[in-house]
């Protein structure tokens, strides 16, 4: 595992700021995604994948519901309520047992495109269980936990007012760093903005 120091700055920057915008973890969740290409660490173990910064937010949401003392009361109230919860949850079920299941059922029968690492190239090759089959599914249930998380926090109060700031925050990072990207590179500076490109 390799962390990568711009991503935990930037981390820690957008936890500052949602801090002061009174809205943690909605905010910093929203304004996360606006760094679409830092990662805070490499891991290894995955097959070099990169988690993005808004892995982190997002695991940080769903860690703080999870330890409400009415949660069991929340997930109720929201599966109750909420009829397509129920849809994404049987996505994640079935990306799970997919992402285990199909890889080794269909094991060199079925051919895939995938890069090369050696040559930097798409090659076809057989289908076989990969680092990739967790990683992909792992953010894939990361990001439907952190809708259902998302989800009790809204219906309990009125912070419908911390997700319009965490989108005004987001355009705001978004549009100032592709007028920054673009001032830098017309001027002949380069590209200024690559130290928190770190994901793979």
């Amino acid at each position: 595992m390799q962390v990568s120091l711009p991503g935990l700055l930037l981390c820690a920057a957008i936890l500052v700021t949602s801090y002061y915008s009174r809205g943690m973890l909605i905010i910093g969740l929203i304004a996360s995604q606006a760094f679409g290409a830092t990662a805070v660490m490499t891991l290894a173990f995955l097959g070099g994948s990169s988690p993005l910064i808004f892995t982190m937010f997002a695991a940080l949401l769903v860690t703080t519901v999870a330890a409400r003392r009415r949660i069991w009361l929340d997930l109720g109230l929201v599966f109750g309520s909420i009829r397509t919860v129920w849809i994404l949850t049987s996505l994640m079920l079935y990306a799970i047992i997919g992402s285990w299941l199909f890889p080794r059922f269909f094991a060199g029968q079925t051919a895939v495109f995938v890069q090369s690492k050696t040559r930097g190239i798409v090659i076809e090759d057989s289908l076989a269980p990969v680092s990739g089959n967790i990683s992909q599914t792992g953010y894939f249930v990361l990001g439907g936990l952190a809708a259902i998380a998302l989800c009790a926090l809204l219906l309990h109060s009125d912070r419908i007012d911390q997700v319009r700031r965490g989108f005004f925050l987001w355009c705001g990072l978004h549009t100032g760093m592709g007028v920054f990207d673009f001032i830098s590179k017309t001027v002949g500076a380069g590209d200024l903005l690559a130290p928190i490109r770190t994901a793979n």
